[in-house]
Order: C-alpha cells, then sequence, then structure tokens
C-alpha cells in the first residue's frame, strides 16, 4: 500500500478574520453607531419639546383656576390681560360672559417660541 500524504497549502487551516471580514464589521458598528446617535439627538429634542408644552399646559390651566376662584369671590366682567411666566411663556386669557345662562368664557392660551412659536389654548366654561 502506498501511502499518500496530501501537502497542506499555506494559509489553508489559518484560524482568524480576513481583512475583509474586519472591513465590513467595522463598516456595520460604526454606521449602527451614528443611526443610534442620530435617533437618540432626536429623542432629546422630542423631550424637550414635551416638557415645554407640559409646562405650558400647567400654566394655563394655573390661570383658568384662578379665573374660577375670582368667580367664585364675585362676578367676573369681560376681561382679558397677558403677562410673562418663567421669561419663557407668554399668557393671555380672557373671559367672556355670555347672554342665556349667565354663562362665561374663560380661555387661556400660553405661547413660547423653540424654533417656530408654539402655543396651546384651554377653554372652560362657567356659571355665574
Amino acid at each position: 500500500m502506498l501511502f499518500m500524504s496530501r501537502k497542506k497549502s499555506i494559509g489553508a487551516n489559518e484560524d482568524g478574520f480576513t481583512m475583509v471580514e474586519i472591513l465590513i464589521a467595522t463598516v456595520l458598528i460604526v454606521s449602527g453607531m451614528l443611526a443610534y446617535i442620530q435617533f437618540s439627538g432626536s429623542v432629546i429634542d422630542q423631550n424637550e419639546h414635551s416638557k415645554k408644552t407640559t409646562v405650558a399646559v400647567n400654566r394655563a390651566q394655573e390661570k383658568l383656576e384662578d379665573l374660577k376662584r375670582q368667580a367664585l369671590t364675585g362676578v367676573l366682567n369681560d376681561t382679558t390681560g397677558t403677562d410673562t411666566v418663567d421669561t419663557v411663556y407668554t399668557r393671555t386669557w380672557s373671559v367672556t360672559n355670555g347672554g342665556s345662562g349667565n354663562l362665561s368664557t374663560l380661555t387661556a392660551t400660553v405661547t413660547w417660541n423653540e424654533e417656530n412659536p408654539q402655543s396651546v389654548s384651554l377653554i372652560t366654561l362657567i356659571s355665574q
């Protein structure tokens, strides 16, 4: 019997990654990290907008509650007003007395600037 041995070709049984595999893996990791960074920046912007909107709604609600308290102590006449809250928000309000049923309409609007002017309005009716 003849015993034949095979010669191993150079590099055929070497363990490890090729440069092409490393390059592809690096591109995938870097592009994934860039997408994550871009997405997280967008989330931060949306969180900031939500925070400002929540504060604006709270400031409008505070003014409506103040007007309701005033209505309990006396009759509210048609009136309007404006003030600045927290140096960022401008709050305007109005009281409009209705004819029938002694209903008054209370409106509170809060505006602020981000990239574009933003506003929140709350309207309620009270009986006097």
